[in-house]
């Protein structure tokens, strides 16, 4: 496993990173020089100067030190990319991350909102292919490697960031700073062998999927189909579906878009139609749920 282990975050470095012995949160540390606007001003389909969040919130530090290292790690890496229509009401939105090169989008989260990173990151990408031109081959990302760094939040603890099994997120948690010294960041193609161990609930703490309701696969398969072959507006037709199924808005939701396209898409006469139209429509239908909960 490749492993890259942070103990200060500031942009422009190059190579291992130095140790910082005293970095209070409430000291802001040079990447945020980036970022220094709260105001959404920007152009579309660039990277923006905004905050990824509130100063002193739990959670901008954090998404600020990820972004800081994305950047560092890609050369043509984005943070707080400018996309219109899609924001969760259909205004601007503005993705954590953005590879300009190969077209990776991510959306951060702390574990728990796995789910929902992986719907903004969904919409993210299918607005990005309307507006932000053909010349990036917009997809979710699923090649983020794991990093860690002392917590800005909890004194004593170490933030690890890493590549959700959701694609398009990045999930990152707190746990308890490893004995002995930090370990040394491991260069690109080379392999790290550890002992295996059993994984911590709080490593991964997004809950299994529910199961699907009885009938709820084929109502979904069924929708997805008229949609799709008749050519229907997915909002207009997902309203219909939610209409007449209310009850199953929260199972839809918690699904996810991935557990949705699997109900949808193990029909092998679709299975070649899922990068470029399922996940746009299946994240239509899971945004329609949440007004029915």
């Amino acid at each position: 496993m490749r492993e890259n282990t942070l103990t200060h975050a500031s942009e422009g470095q190059s190579g291992h990173f130095g140790p910082c012995p005293d970095c209070p949160h409430a000291k802001a540390p040079a990447f945020q020089l980036t970022a220094t606007s709260d105001r959404p001003g920007g152009k579309d389909c660039q990277e923006t100067a905004r905050r990824a969040g509130p100063p002193g919130a739990y959670g901008t530090a954090e998404h600020e030190i990820i972004q800081a290292e994305f950047k560092r790690r890609r050369p043509m890496g984005a943070r707080e990319y400018q996309i219109p229509e899609s924001g969760s009401k259909g205004g601007t939105g503005w993705a954590d991350v953005a590879d300009l090169g190969s077209g990776a989008i991510f959306e951060i989260k702390s574990g728990r909102q796995e789910t929902e990173g992986a719907l903004e990151a969904a919409r993210y990408v299918a607005m990005a292919k309307k507006h932000c031109g053909p010349q990036h081959p917009w997809h979710l990302g699923t090649d983020f490697v794991k990093m860690i760094f002392p917590s800005p939040t909890y004194p004593g603890k170490e933030t690890v960031a890493k590549q959700s099994r959701l694609p398009g997120v990045i999930y990152y948690y707190e746990r308890n700073r490893s004995e002995g010294p930090d370990p040394v960041p491991v260069l690109p193609g080379a392999v790290e062998r550890q002992p295996q161990r059993e994984p911590r609930p709080e490593q991964n703490p997004i809950a299994d999927p529910i199961p699907a309701s009885p009938g709820m696969a084929e109502a979904v398969r069924d929708w997805f189909q008229r949609v799709l072959e008749e050519s229907k507006d997915p909002r207009e037709e997902a309203h219909r579906f939610f209409e007449e199924h209310p009850e199953w808005a929260v199972a839809i939701i918690v699904i996810g878009v991935l557990g949705i396209a699997a109900l949808v898409l193990d029909d092998a006469t679709i299975v070649g139609i899922a990068d470029d139209f399922a996940i746009p429509i299946l994240a239509t239908l899971i945004a329609v749920a949440w007004e029915y909960v």
